[in-house]
């Protein structure tokens, strides 16, 4: 029986003791968790959404067009634009992600991104305009809050439905008679497409007090800012992975990154630098000179950032802890991970003395080697609800990961509340956890990788709105690195994880890919709050789909960088522009180097990917600008160029007097 009260509806369902609270507002509809009565012997064991029942089972039952959903796949074969009808069946995480469910598709970049979005087309999708005005709008459906059980979205037969697991038959949690709340508050929101639509779920949850957006310290800013440069490609191309990561690889490895050119700013030191998994400490043995390292690496003007899985535990007798303290599976064993020569245990945070011991942990390990940067790794091991819980079950599912990092990052900011924490995750709800979104890992993606990073930046871009900007990264390779990083600089940071003594492709870095890296690296903004528009966008399509050839950067409604290309996805080519402030016939990066915008800013750098022009309005009195050209290898050229009627027209070449360019600062005079 339906009953409307205000903006709040509410659906009861006697003979299923079920009811169903839906509301309504500006920033779109929420509905909220389930309420169930329960009865004596019985467990919830999932909650289906939009289902339907056949032969017993239930059945995903949303009827749309296309699927959109970052993270689907770790590899770039499938898209996170997929039609439905394609007749993919498909399991997979919205949440936290468990890499020990083999049955489902492999999943690692954008967990949790705790949304799908989706859209159809009116009519038959071949007739005229079906993919221009007869597309409809598209909606994103989000969590609001989180539940203590798993999310997970199955496309079967077409058809689509958000899956809540709770497996009170193997917890208890929700069993007998009731009343149970079940799952989380979900949030959907509309736009003219997806990325609008995704935009809404954030603005909807900021508008609702859920979330806020970051408020970082500029010096926080500038170490998210860094080019960073991490050892994990080099290592695993040195065969320095597992425990042979050792003192000489570890120098050989930042020697190379000095000598290459590359004005990398933060070096990140990958797996396999600990002595075991828990204590959060180097390996003498390994690394006996390790302290010695870090005072180098700070003498020569880096930040330093380290690689930690904080999750694990080897040894948990050396902690003061036992097996009794590790995350259970329903079988009551500790859950074992890992290879058979070195295994690990999972901390269960929702007991008091790991969360003592943990946060002990982690205060000596900032105090110990004060990196500037911290990249959280593999929350995605967290069980599913099918192979282990907390003691605590009222921390289970989404919360577990939560309440993980209250603890984690919670005592490394007490200690030092500029620390920057690098992640995965999609999802606006961590947005007080992560500082510096990651688009790793790239290895299933190989061949392709500068394609999937665009992709992935389609999507992760839209954090910079809730202060959370992206970390390029890179795959392992050094062929298509400079378009990785053209890219990159619209929505954050650069990255390169690149070995310099050969790689998978028998590639490696070329000069003028280091000159560019560097000019980005020079003009890039720091600020951790702005807007990203794709210039030229795909929207569907398996392989082009949710990419852009350009991109403009805003800040507080200010054009104050655009990233241009003159080919564009399609493979067509010709002159780029963004309004009537930058033209150009070349690939080319404009940035202000001030607070004001591109057309007002009296300083701006420009890197250019060829030879060419680009013209650039100026809304100043200057009749003239006063060129650097910054060369590879620290060399400079002072050029002077006329201000004619308002434009600037800058030549632009790839190379100066036999040197590679890096970039361009533009000065204007009166």
């Amino acid at each position: 029986m339906p009953t409307l009260d205000g903006n709040r509806l509410t659906i009861e369902y006697p003979q299923a003791g079920t009811t169903v609270v839906w509301r309504f507002d500006d920033a779109g509809l929420w509905l909220e968790p389930v309420g169930y009565a329960g009865c004596d012997g019985e467990d919830v064991l999932a909650v289906h959404y939009f289902a339907t029942v056949e032969d017993g089972r239930p059945r995903p039952a949303l009827r749309f067009d296309y699927l959109i959903q970052p993270g689907l796949s770790g590899s770039s074969a499938l898209g996170p634009v997929l039609p439905t009808d394609s007749r993919i069946d498909v399991d997979c995480w919205l949440g936290h992600g468990a890499t020990a469910d083999r049955d489902r598709i492999a999943q690692q970049w954008a967990l949790p991104s705790h949304y799908f979005a989706g859209l159809s087309i009116q009519g038959h999708p071949n007739a005229r305009g079906g993919l221009t005005e007869h597309r409809s709008d598209a909606f994103c459906c989000g969590l609001a809050d989180l539940p203590a059980a798993d999310v997970r979205l199955c496309l079967s037969r077409g058809l689509v439905g958000p899956v809540v697991d709770v497996r009170s038959d193997l917890w208890g949690q929700a069993r007998g008679a009731g009343p149970h709340l079940l799952g989380p508050t979900w949030h959907w929101s509309v736009g003219a497409d997806y990325r609008q639509a995704i935009r809404g779920y954030y603005r909807g949850l900021v508008e609702a007090g859920r979330i806020a957006p970051k408020r970082n310290s500029a010096a926080k800013n500038s170490v998210a800012a860094l080019p960073q440069y991490n050892t994990w490609g080099a290592q695993l191309v040195m065969e320095q992975h597992s425990d042979r990561f050792d003192q000489p690889a570890l120098e050989a490895i930042y020697d190379r990154l000095r000598n290459s050119g590359m004005r990398s700013a933060c070096f990140v030191i990958d797996d396999k630098w600990e002595r075991e998994y828990g204590h959060l400490e180097h390996c003498e043995q390994r690394f006996p000179r390790f302290d010695e390292f870090l005072a180098r690496l700070r003498a020569d003007g880096l930040a330093l950032g380290l690689w930690a899985a904080f999750l694990r535990c080897e040894q948990p007798e050396s902690l003061g802890l036992d097996t009794s303290h590790m995350l259970h599976g329903p079988d009551g064993r500790p859950i074992v991970l890992g290879q058979a020569a070195r295994p690990y245990y999972l901390f269960d945070v929702s007991r008091p003395q790991v969360r003592a011991v943990l946060a002990e942990r982690v205060r000596r390990f900032i105090r110990r080697y004060r990196p500037d940067l911290v990249k959280f790794d593999f929350g995605y091991e967290l069980p599913s609800l099918s192979r282990g819980a907390p003691a605590d079950p009222s921390w289970a599912g989404e919360r577990l990961l939560r309440l993980s990092l209250d603890v984690i990052v919670g005592t490394m900011r007490a200690e030092h509340p500029d620390i920057v924490v690098m992640y995965y995750s999609l999802s606006p709800l961590f947005v007080d956890h992560f500082d510096l979104h990651s688009t790793d890992d790239l290895w299933r993606c190989a061949g392709e990788y500068h394609l999937e990073v665009n992709r992935r930046l389609f999507f992760s871009s839209l954090l910079g709105e809730i202060g959370v900007p992206s970390y390029g990264s890179g795959g392992y390779d050094w062929v298509a690195m400079g378009e990785i990083w053209f890219d990159s600089i619209a929505s954050g940071s650069l990255g390169s994880l690149g070995s310099f003594v050969g790689d998978q492709r028998d590639s490696d870095p070329d000069p003028g890919d280091i000159a560019r890296h560097n000019g980005l690296a020079a003009i890039s903004r720091a600020g951790n709050t702005f807007s990203v528009t794709p210039l030229r966008p795909t929207w569907l399509g398996g392989s082009s789909g949710a990419r852009s050839s350009s991109w403009l950067r805003c800040e507080n409604n200010v054009p104050m960088l655009v990233a241009l290309r003159t080919h564009h996805l399609d493979g067509g080519r010709g002159p780029a522009s963004y309004a009537d402030v930058v033209h150009t016939d070349v690939q080319v990066v404009v940035a202000s180097r001030t607070d004001d915008g591109i057309g007002s800013s009296r300083r701006l750098g420009v890197v250019p990917f060829g030879d060419g022009q680009v013209t650039i309005r100026h809304d100043g009195p200057a009749r003239a600008a006063a060129v650097t050209v910054h060369r590879l290898g620290g060399a400079v050229v002072r050029q002077r160029c006329a201000v004619d009627g308002g434009w600037l027209r800058l030549p632009l070449s790839e190379r100066l007097e036999g040197a590679p360019v890096e970039w361009l600062d533009v000065e204007f005079v009166d």
